[in-house]
């Protein structure tokens, strides 16, 4: 919607029309904050008080009610800031008639969420912004236009309508010729000031979603190139650039981001890590980053080599002031500016020429241990539970035995493959350990590790290391289970790349069966982690983001993931 009449029409008459019309007393009016309520809404010409000429605002509340509202035929609205939290929980502890909320998309989602569910009617208006802001998923793509106004939805805007919509739950979009006040002399003015292009263009102009990118980089598809592409740079320069945000109201991230200047002098974003206040209850200050930093910057020392610059953002004095105090620190910290432009983002490559890496290191830790003989332990990443028990007659239904018709052409084996499956969800049923069983392509021999404790990862007996010892790559298909049906973990794939694997499956308590191949080089723990982050903070559930998080980074370093059906 972009800024026209929607306000007049929707806060002065709709909502108050529907005010008059509620048997409840008590109604609200949000918006950032009391003042541009007060501004925008109430005060304006063609406003609350314009159009409602029998409406009395207190502004500073009266002897009875300390917020500020409006008295109307009487009832009471109260007036709240979406940015004060502590105003609006004391609010809404009660049931209210209507409600409406100015800019949702800017608004507090907690707030959103809570007060979507105490009111009998809830009007918003909203500007357009970065679809993947949760307002979107939860209520605004919930709704669906009138039949005879579709046509005016832009057609880019109809295709994101696609959560499941609730009866009654309309969608209006305003054009600048919704505003009957503007002349044609005046739209075409407005148009004519935005650039051709632009985000501006794209959100005020025609009206579309749509967050800002490519600022400092191009993001074409040519500009993009695989790990494994990267790999075969040689780096000559290492930096660091920190952008910071302390932001509580924002999806604004503090970020490090690491580039390797190549010999063929190409610049190639290697590492990134992100920070934000948003949802923390002891938020980070500048005293707090540079610890940080300096962590990150041993992190690409470690697994690339020396970053002999460090750049921090130079509107940001006091981390600035902040860098020189660690005697432990590492790099010299500049006061040039830097912006946080990604370009790619890449695993360690793997070439001799990277002084500082080494396959079997990453940020410094072992990936080995003694105890494993050099064997990367696989590892669900695992919430707690109470109940990991196998449904009973789940392994002799048709649909769990034919997922093992896709995994081999030879019929033999795949009743052996099945076998197998089913005697590792009888023996951990209602544990959370896991057994692991290798499957020798070349010998067809087995072998198998049935003894570990009743949590965490198999056991590397001296069945599966003389497995090992006798295959050669691309012999072994892994089998192990996984107890909450989780897909497979960046430890299941570093096993599967520094084993040998030609293929792995873990097989789900639940029945949900993963086929996944090696990656071409070690996966960093922490891209991981950063990646399923992402997803949950978009409010995805830990499998679907820990699945997500995989197809990401199946790109980057290379390997496949799939559910058996």
């Amino acid at each position: 919607m972009q800024s026209c009449g929607k306000t007049t029409v929707g806060a002065g008459v709709k909502f108050m029309y529907m005010v008059s019309a509620s048997s409840k007393r008590l109604h609200i009016i949000a918006a950032k904050t009391t003042g541009i309520a007060e501004k925008n809404i109430i005060q304006q010409e063609n406003g609350i008080l314009d159009l409602h000429r029998n409406a009395v605002y207190c502004g500073n509340g009266d002897r009875n009610n300390k917020l500020p509202h409006i008295k109307f035929e009487g009832k009471l609205i109260y007036v709240l800031g979406y940015d004060n939290k502590d105003k609006w929980e004391n609010v809404l502890g009660s049931q209210f008639g209507c409600v409406y909320i100015d800019e949702i998309n800017t608004a507090d989602i907690d707030f959103v969420r809570e007060i979507s569910t105490r009111n009998d009617y809830l009007l918003a208006t909203l500007n357009p912004d970065d679809p993947s802001l949760p307002v979107y998923r939860e209520f605004v793509n919930r709704s669906r236009p009138c039949a005879r106004y579709a046509a005016d939805v832009p057609e880019e805007i109809l295709r994101e309508l696609t959560e499941e919509p609730v009866p009654g739950w309309r969608y209006w979009f305003f054009s600048f010729r919704d505003n009957l006040s503007l002349t044609e002399a005046d739209i075409q003015r407005k148009m004519d000031a935005a650039p051709k292009g632009t985000k501006l263009y794209k959100n005020k102009i025609l009206g579309l979603r749509g967050r800002a990118t490519g600022l400092v980089f191009d993001l074409q598809q040519r500009h993009i190139i695989t790990a494994a592409q990267a790999a075969e740079h040689r780096f000559l320069y290492y930096s660091i650039g920190c952008d910071t945000s302390y932001s509580r109201q924002s999806h604004d991230r503090l970020t490090f981001e690491a580039v390797g200047i190549t010999a063929d002098k190409k610049c190639i974003l290697l590492l990134e890590e992100t920070h934000n206040n948003r949802d923390k209850t002891n938020p980070f200050a500048p005293s707090d980053v540079i610890p940080l930093l300096n962590r990150f910057a041993e992190q690409v020392k470690s697994r690339y080599g020396f970053a002999r610059t460090i750049y921090i953002d130079s509107a940001d004095a006091g981390t600035i002031q902040e860098a020189p105090k660690p005697k432990a620190a590492k790099a010299k910290a500049h006061t040039e500016g830097v912006s946080a432009g990604h370009a790619v983002e890449v695993a360690p490559p793997a070439t001799k020429d990277n002084v500082g890496y080494s396959p079997e290191k990453i940020g410094g830790k072992s990936l080995t241990s003694e105890d494993s003989g050099g064997i990367i332990k696989e590892q669900e990443r695992m919430q707690s539970s109470s109940d990991y028990a196998v449904p009973k007659n789940l392994t002799e239904s048709r649909e769990f035995r034919s997922k093992f018709d896709s995994m081999d052409s030879d019929k033999r084996v795949q009743r052996q493959y099945y076998q197998v499956a089913k005697e590792m969800l009888q023996h951990r049923s209602g544990t959370n350990g896991e057994d692991l069983y290798f499957y020798n392509t070349r010998t067809k021999k087995w072998y198998r590790s049935i003894t570990g404790t009743q949590a965490g990862t198999p056991d590397y007996t001296e069945e599966i290391r003389r497995a090992l010892q006798e295959s050669e790559k691309g012999d072994i298909v892994s089998f192990h289970n996984h107890p909450l049906g989780m897909p497979p973990s960046a430890g299941d794939l570093n096993a599967a790349l520094k084993n040998g694997y030609k293929k792995g499956y873990t097989i789900g308590h639940d029945g949900i069966i993963f086929e996944y191949t090696k990656p071409e080089y070690l996966i960093d723990q922490s891209i991981y982690d950063t990646r399923i982050s992402k997803y949950k903070d978009l409010g995805q559930a830990e499998f679907e983001a820990q699945y997500n998080a995989l197809i990401d980074l199946s790109k980057l370093y290379g390997f496949s993931v799939k559910e058996v059906k």
